[in-house]
């Protein structure tokens, strides 16, 4: 699992990020900020986020892949200590 960031700036440069082939913008996040400035939500490895920077955008991580990890073994171990009910109810 990349890291899940957010892509800001110029549409016309954040539409071009198409080559870039371990970055999958989230097309339902984008939101634009004016008339050329946009925002997306998007998953990118450090190669990615590097090849968005280069290009003049700015990249926010919102949660890396440790994080994500993290959050799955927290989830994990939760479910762990939650009680069984056999009486059907959860």
């Amino acid at each position: 699992m990349p890291d899940l960031i957010t892509i800001q700036g110029d549409l016309t440069s954040i539409r071009s990020l198409t080559d870039i082939t371990t970055l999958q913008i989230i097309d339902e996040t984008g939101k634009m900020l004016d008339a050329n400035n946009a925002i997306v939500g998007a998953f990118a490895d450090s190669t990615a986020e590097a090849a968005v920077q280069a290009r003049g955008l700015t990249v926010t991580v919102i949660k890396t892949e440790a994080q994500y990890d993290a959050d799955v073994q927290a989830i994990y171990a939760e479910i762990s200590n939650t009680p069984y009910d056999f009486g059907g109810n959860v």
